[in-house]
């Protein structure tokens, strides 16, 4: 009798290993479709955004310019005092501050008025964008727009 239920436990066993291993082939399968299928939606999409104007080619070579111009290189002594102390550096005499000018053109309006104005361009902003959600993620983004805002602000 106890060799009736070890051969039974073994064979229960051996079968539970074979349903794993099965098991394990399958996870693999259904994980390598996955792969492929996220690597085929990321194609897809690359080749939209290139499309639409939205990538450029990687190989493309990118200048950086981290500082002023090409020919005002400070001296090493005075770039580490500004590296040291974050460019905080009180003994700019020489420097002179430039003076603000605002180019808004409210001048002579009373503070009630330039509100008032402020509300409108805010309603004007949000009267252009659309309320139902297929329109409003299918609109374009202008990109250049957004970055030259960015820039001068």
């Amino acid at each position: 009798m106890r060799q009736a239920v070890r051969r039974r436990e073994y064979q229960d066993d051996v079968r539970d290993r074979q349903a794993e291993e099965l098991e394990m082939v399958e996870l693999e399968k259904q994980t390598e479709e996955l792969l492929q299928k996220q690597m085929q939606e990321m194609a897809d999409l690359e080749a939209k955004q290139r499309a639409a104007g939205y990538l450029f080619d990687d190989s493309a070579h990118i200048k950086v310019a981290i500082g002023g111009p090409a020919g005002s290189a400070p001296t090493a002594s005075k770039q580490k005092t500004n590296i040291a102390f974050n460019g905080d550096d009180d003994d700019d005499a020489g420097k002179k501050k430039r003076t603000l000018i605002m180019l808004d053109d409210a001048e002579g309006l009373t503070p009630a008025q330039r509100d008032e104005r402020h509300q409108d361009k805010l309603r004007a902003i949000k009267a252009a964008i659309p309320s139902d959600q297929a329109t409003l993620w299918a609109t374009k983004i202008k990109w250049g727009a957004a970055i030259t805002v960015r820039r001068l602000s």
